[in-house]
């Protein structure tokens, strides 16, 4: 981006917007947290050796690659990748420093040799050394290539406003997803004490650069103060007074809104250009949980109104705002959280925290940032990238607004084949492709269920049971009817005449996927061309043939995976009591469990293929490019206004790495979308 633009400062990048997950915490090559310790050695040397709660031992001492236990079952966390999770202050200030330099990185990265050398019980067993070897080699070279982009990545962001805010991976995977988890964690000294120092970190190495003036008022500088002088030694008052001032709960029961002092310092914050103002939300600490297992609010009312309603700014053209998570998420992957849920309850197995799963907070965000009338918003986190924009109608008032969504994600570490391959079997524009049909709208009606508004519900439901014999339309919207008792959100069309006559809805939602402008499909021009005709139905039975066979690997995996974790956890009980199996069968069952685990990893290697070939675009329609697709490998979006008196416009275009030219980032997808605001005329038809 900056070298398409020498000189010409009107197209040069004039700030980056970091979403969140600037650093992994849970997620560290062995061969890199040996070198973290050594550097956290050398930075805080002088200084007591923080001791963890519980093991009561330096985190030095737990050697890379053999941190599952106390991560797990210790701290309570509830990350897959334990193994390296940093734990230490120094380790997750060690790590900042790493991210976006290369000045404290060795010469030669250890190798498993050195690693194994200094921790002789983290040396894998001869018939598994050779495979930890290949992984350790693997991960150096990555490493290397990281390393080896850094100096341009300082240079980059010297000459770049940077602006960022924490989520997840900052501090650990799903940190404070939900109730349970933040009761959970908090009430524990070891999870809660690297949950404090990875806030403390972050305070210091991100968010004192976002709002530098909160440092220089007393809770700032006391912060700053507690932490210079902090020599690790719990007996310490600094201990307390930097828990208070990063906003850590004391303790939580699991419902309602964590808990914070006065103190306390916060994590989101404003900047106002001369024509636009931008809100950078913190979902993460100022989050509902309506009831410890519950979908999370990923803001309270009150979160709401302070960041959000309170920045409102009456004389800006367009609002920007900074959501870690999508706000207008692809349906399908997010129906997959909804519904996965009847299996199995915790929501990390499925990271269950888009915006509309807990209903009642999505609907309250929608009508504050509609006051705002133009608003975009960007976001990460979901390991892919796509678009979408929102006309909404208040028929109360008869204001309407625009919003839209652009979503860059990942910067780096792109998302599992599993997710790819749901969203390549799911997303609405591919599944429409198949059917020579335009990218549909998908219009909704939304009433509030306030207190002395219960009729509308019993209303709705007596018009859905009425309908029950139609049950592919009854039963989703019977469902959505209930899914919250404070709104009701139900799709627009095929309603019974005169359905609302009584009940008419307080808005109206048109949801629209953007389809990517570089590389457009006219459908209709190709139905037209009969020379393409056979060769698309043969794109196109090719297409679902790849897609029935990615949801019938998917399916086995499902089966497989429930099966060994059943005979792993028979296993596991086994051991505690050696008569619940009889004699001879301990070895019949961990053979089943390595075989599934054997038949899992092909049957993984084949959706990747699969996978792959219905992302390539280049292989299922040629030359004729659906190019309407969510983008899965690395990518970073480029914002673009174009404001004129006759159309007010926002662009974005997504660089992205192929993995076969990893070297150089391709302009390959372009989203676009007009931010005129909806005639009140235009809303979806009443029935």
């Amino acid at each position: 981006m900056l070298e398409s633009a020498p000189g010409n400062l009107a197209e040069r990048p004039q700030q980056l917007f970091m979403t969140g997950d600037q650093i992994y915490g849970d997620d560290v090559a062995a061969s890199l947290l040996f070198a973290l310790i050594d550097a956290g050695n050398i930075l805080f040397e002088g200084n007591k050796e923080e001791v963890l709660p519980l093991v009561q031992i330096p985190a030095r001492m737990l050697a890379p690659g053999e941190r599952r236990e106390v991560v797990q079952n210790k701290a309570m966390f509830t990350t897959s990748t334990p193994e390296n999770h940093l734990l230490a202050f120094a380790e997750y200030a060690a790590m900042h420093l790493f991210a976006w330099s290369d000045v404290l990185w060795p010469d030669d990265l250890p190798g498993a040799e050195d690693v194994w050398n200094v921790y002789p019980e983290a040396r894998p067993r001869p018939e598994k050394q050779k495979k930890a070897e290949i992984t350790f080699a693997d991960h150096m070279e990555r490493l290397r290539a990281f390393r080896s982009t850094l100096p341009q990545v300082r240079r980059a962001l010297a000459n770049t406003a940077t602006y960022t805010i924490c989520d997840d991976h900052d501090v650990t995977d799903d940190w404070f997803l939900d109730g349970a988890w933040c009761r959970r964690v908090l009430s524990n000294p070891l999870g809660r004490r690297v949950v404090r120092n990875a806030i403390t970190v972050y305070a210091l190495f991100q968010a004192w650069g976002n709002t530098p003036e909160q440092f220089d008022q007393p809770n700032g500088i006391a912060l700053l103060e507690a932490i210079d002088t902090n020599r690790g030694d719990e007996l310490d008052q600094q201990e307390d007074t930097i828990a208070e001032i990063i906003g850590l709960p004391a303790s939580f029961e699991g419902s309602g809104e964590l808990p914070h002092s006065p103190r306390a310092l916060h994590w989101y914050y404003t900047y106002s250009a001369p024509r636009y103002q931008l809100i950078v939300l913190d979902t993460r600490t100022q989050r509902l949980y309506r009831s410890p297992s519950e979908f999370p609010g990923l803001l309270a009312p009150d979160a709401i109104e302070r960041q959000i309603v309170a920045a409102e700014r009456k004389d800006a053209e367009v609002t920007i705002i900074i959501s870690a998570a999508p706000v207008l998420g692809v349906g399908f992957m997010e129906a997959i959280q909804f519904w996965s849920r009847l299996r199995i309850k915790d929501n990390y197995a499925y990271d269950r925290e888009a915006w509309n799963l807990e209903w009642g907070t999505f609907q309250a965000l929608l009508c504050a940032v509609s006051a705002m009338k133009r608003v975009v918003f960007l976001s990460g986190d979901v390991h892919y990238a796509f678009a979408a924009s929102l006309d909404y109608w208040d028929h109360a008032s008869s204001a309407t607004a625009k919003i839209i969504d652009y979503t860059s994600s990942p910067l780096r570490n792109e998302g599992s084949s599993s997710q790819m391959a749901a969203l390549a079997v799911g997303y609405p524009y591919l599944y429409h492709l198949l059917r020579r049909t335009r990218m549909p709208t998908l219009d909704f009606f939304a009433w509030d269920v306030e207190t002395g508004k219960r009729h509308i519900l019993k209303k709705m439901l007596t018009i859905i049971r009425s309908r029950t014999l139609l049950f592919w339309w009854s039963v989703p919207r019977f469902l959505d009817a209930l899914r919250t008792p404070y709104e009701i959100v139900l799709p627009a069309k095929n309603w019974p005449k005169r359905a609302f006559k009584d009940t008419l809805p307080d808005r109206s939602y048109r949801l629209r996927y953007i389809p990517d402008s570089m590389n457009p499909l006219n459908a209709k021009d190709l139905a037209l061309d009969q020379r393409h005709r056979p060769r698309m139905s043969l794109a196109r039975l090719t297409f679902r043939l790849k897609r029935i066979a990615i949801r019938a690997i998917a399916f086995a995996e499902g089966r497989l995976e429930i099966a060994r974790r059943k005979l792993a956890r028979r296993s596991l009980a086994a051991e505690q009591a050696p008569e619940m199996l009889p004699r001879g069968t301990h070895r019949i069952v961990r053979g089943s469990i390595k075989g599934a685990s054997i038949v899992e990893r092909r049957l993984e290697k084949r959706k990747n293929r699969l996978t792959e070939a219905l992302f390539h675009h280049e292989e299922w329609l040629s030359k004729w490019k659906a190019g309407v697709h969510i983008i899965g490998y690395a990518n970073i979006g480029e914002i673009d206004f174009r404001w004129t008196p006759g159309a007010r416009e926002v662009i974005q275009r997504l660089w992205w790495w192929h993995p076969d030219n990893s070297e150089c980032p391709t302009l390959a997808s372009q989203y676009s979308d007009t931010l005129e605001l909806p005639p009140p005329d235009a809303a979806p038809p009443l029935p």
